[in-house]
């Protein structure tokens, strides 16, 4: 699920960058945990030549929980950027509507 997600939000960035002509970063900031991850095991392995004890079930649930809210950050962020661009109230009522 977590290399879905990843995969997923990296093909949306792929097509909003084509969409607006910017360009495009496959390496943002929300991929930087796995590097450091994949760093620190490859330090320890370095250093020690054993690989390190990672409560497995552990590290995918925080990748999990990362991956979920920078998704729904994802999500919400286009949404909003959208609604902002064609100037229509999404997430707010207009105050004219509210009495």
């Amino acid at each position: 699920m977590c290399i879905r997600d990843r995969f997923t939000k990296l093909a949306i960035h792929l097509m909003i960058a084509h969409l607006c002509s910017v360009e495009f970063h496959p390496f943002r900031r929300t991929m930087v945990p796995f590097f450091f991850l994949a760093a620190h095991i490859a330090f320890t392995y370095i250093n020690t030549r054993q690989f390190p004890m990672i409560d497995e079930r552990l590290v995918l649930l925080e990748f999990l929980l990362l991956s979920s809210t920078t998704f729904a950050h994802l999500a919400i962020n286009c949404i909003s950027e959208t609604a902002r661009a064609l100037k229509v109230n999404i997430f707010t009522v207009p105050k004219a509507k509210q009495s």
